[in-house]
């Protein structure tokens, strides 16, 4: 059975928790609260979860790149860069202000 508030659409499912953990929602969450204190925490680890898996993804992915050969040194590379971005700055001065 599907139920609709203003905000999400739930689903009643069953679900089995371990008594000490049912008797601790019960003891401490009010019972107009459990099912929002039980989803909220589902959806924390969840997020946690998916975070993890992302990280690992992107991990792999970073490893899997490969060095890239140059014939020229990282030194001659900013050289070259550091040459063209002054050559592209003198060749576009900024314009004065005028009155």
């Amino acid at each position: 059975m599907k139920v609709k508030n203003s905000a999400t659409t739930s689903t009643k499912t069953s679900i089995y928790l371990r008594d000490t953990v049912k008797n601790k929602i019960h003891l401490l969450i009010p019972t107009g609260k459990q099912t929002e204190f039980i989803n909220d925490a589902l959806q924390e680890i969840l997020e946690k979860i998916e975070k993890e898996k992302n990280k690992q993804e992107f991990l792999a992915l970073i490893k899997s790149i490969k060095p890239v050969k140059s014939k020229t040194t990282a030194r001659q590379t900013l050289e070259k860069l550091r040459r063209e971005r002054n050559k592209k700055l003198l060749s576009n001065p900024k314009p004065t202000k005028t009155k």
